[in-house]
Parts: C-alpha cells; sequence; structure tokens
C-alpha cells in the first residue's frame, strides 16, 4: 500500500505537478515531449545514482554491447518516458482523435477466441512503448477491460492520474486488492491487465535477463483458481502510430509441486516480457529498479534449464 505524507510534502509535490502540466501543456505535442524528455534527463542530473542504476542495469542486460549502446538506449529509454508522461497528460484530447490516425491493433482475434470461453482474460503487459496510451485505449473501445495499478504515495497525484486514466469509462483495481477483486471481474468475463515488470516484495525470484527479479505470482494464482485464459500483449512506437500486439501466452505449468508450477509459469512471463525489451530496448523502462530485491543466499531462483545440444544431423 502507499506510504503517508506530510501534507505539506503532498500539497508541494501535487504543485509541482501541476506547474509541469502547465508548462508542457503550452506547447504543441512534438515540442511538449521534447521538453518533458529535456526535464527529465535535467532532474537525473540531480539523482546521479538513479541514471547510474538505469545504466548498470542496460549493461548487464546486454553485456555484449559498448558503452556506446547503453548511453543510446538509456537517451531513448528517456525519450519514451516522455512521450509517455505527454500521453498520459493530453490523454482525454487523444481519445477524441479517431484510434485508426495514432494506434494500430494486431491479433485481437485471441482476445476473441479467449472471451468465447467465458471466464475471463488475464493479460500480461509491461512498461514497453506507452502503456499509457494502451490502457486508455483499451478502456474506450474495449469496455470489458480492467488494469490492476499501485497506488502512488501522494493520494492528490494518484487521483489525478487515476483521472486521467479512466477519463473515457474504465475501471482500475488497486495491486494490494487483486485477490479479492480480480476473482469477481472475471467471473463476469472481464479482461484484466497486470504490469508484471515492477520489483515485487514478496513474490517469487525468477530469471529475468540472467539476473533474479521478485515478480508476482497472482497472475498463475489467479488463472489457476478461476480458469481464465491467458494472453500478453505490449505496444510499440513505429514513428507517430501505436503498435499494440496482442498475443497468446504459454499454457500453464503441469509440474505437480504447486510451488514450482507458479514459479514456473511466472519465469514464462518473465521471458516474454524480456523478448519485448530486447525487440525495443529503448522503449522500455529502465529507470525502475527491476532487481532492487534480491534473494537470500541459497534462497530458490527458478531459471530456464540449460539447452539440451541437438543430435548429430538434427
Amino acid at each position: 500500500m502507499a506510504r503517508s505524507k506530510a501534507r505539506i510534502v503532498v500539497e508541494s509535490e501535487y504543485a509541482l505537478l501541476r506547474g509541469f502540466i502547465a508548462l508542457l501543456g503550452a506547447f504543441p505535442r512534438k515540442a511538449s515531449q521534447a521538453l518533458a524528455s529535456r526535464l527529465i534527463s535535467s532532474i537525473l542530473l540531480l539523482m546521479p545514482r538513479r541514471r547510474a542504476l538505469m545504466l548498470t542495469n542496460i549493461a548487464k542486460s546486454f553485456p555484449e554491447k559498448s558503452a556506446a549502446d547503453y548511453e543510446r538506449i538509456a537517451r531513448a529509454s528517456i525519450d519514451n518516458l516522455g512521450k509517455a508522461a505527454i500521453a498520459l497528460m493530453r490523454l482525454p484530447s487523444i481519445l477524441k482523435v479517431p484510434p485508426e490516425k495514432w494506434i494500430q491493433e494486431e491479433g485481437y482475434h485471441y482476445v476473441e477466441e479467449a472471451f468465447q470461453q467465458g471466464k475471463g482474460i488475464i493479460s500480461i503487459t509491461a512498461h514497453i512503448g506507452c502503456w499509457e496510451l494502451m490502457a486508455g485505449y483499451l478502456m474506450k473501445y474495449h469496455p470489458k477491460f480492467s488494469a490492476v495499478y499501485r497506488a502512488l504515495d501522494n493520494p492528490r497525484v494518484d487521483a489525478y492520474v487515476k483521472n486521467q486514466r479512466t477519463c473515457d469509462g474504465g475501471t482500475l483495481i488497486e495491486r494490494h486488492d487483486i485477490l479479492r477483486q480480480a476473482p469477481r471481474w472475471l467471473k463476469q468475463n472481464g479482461l484484466i491487465g497486470f504490469l508484471v515488470d515492477q520489483n515485487f516484495p514478496g513474490g517469487v525470484f525468477v530469471d529475468f535477463f540472467g539476473r533474479p527479479a521478485a515478480t508476482t505470482p497472482f497472475l498463475s494464482m489467479l488463472a489457476r483458481r478461476t480458469g481464465a485464459a491467458l494472453l500478453h500483449v505490449h505496444t510499440r512506437w513505429e514513428g507517430d502510430m501505436l503498435r499494440v500486439i496482442w498475443g497468446k501466452a504459454p499454457p500453464l505449468s503441469t509440474n505437480p509441486d504447486k510451488t514450482a508450477a507458479i514459479a514456473e509459469d511466472t519465469l514464462a512471463m518473465n521471458k516474454i516480457v524480456e523478448g519485448w525489451v530486447r525487440e525495443t530496448p529503448g522503449q522500455w523502462f529502465w529507470l525502475h529498479n527491476r532487481w532492487k530485491k534480491q534473494p537470500e543466499t541459497g534462497g530458490k531462483v527458478f531459471t530456464l534449464p540449460p539447452a539440451t545440444p541437438s543430435e548429430p544431423g538434427r
């Protein structure tokens, strides 16, 4: 749950946010995106440890790349975050524009097929491309869509963000309330989107880019409890068009050990996200401390089994 803050801190942070919104809103979209990116870069100059963390995360995930590549990916990630911030700020006006002018959806037949099963859909997604635009679009044009979110520490900022995200309809489920609320939504044959690429204290440790990452086990647990279909969806910028890409997740593990089965499901989800990031590393949110929580010495970490060498002639 979100931590409480002193009232003066809450009001100061909210006033700062409104100031940024007023400043960025005074410029056309392209100019506001560039300005947002510069503002983020300037803020990071005051947070050298955070920027160093971003570069370290990139370097450890792509050891085969050069220092120049790390800087390029970091720069692109900051620019992408600027685009996401402006998208959230302007979401109400963006959603008034016909969707074919700014978004393309691919693989929606997976959703239609899953809805026919009548047990709801659990969808894996991540902070890649523009998750804010994707959520706004899905909430408007797919009324059965709901998104899981983590409440922000500042209640006034949190209220602003929630209002923007649900500006044209939609439902949000707080992360701490997943196991109570999500089954009800799925029972109505609804679709729930989960961002799975966040550090999750108390989660299961599974491999992500070769390092243990604490990851939520709730998706596997919900799918097993409800029988809901498992899909995945992510976005990718292609120029000024945002592509929303649906896919079918691997079947649930049949491991008779329940704990191991949930971990294997969670590992498979992480590998899906890792594949997206490898395709467009500059569109992922590298500023997040994804590997913050680490297992205790000797703790169990689930990884992919080593590849079996092919037999000669095969």
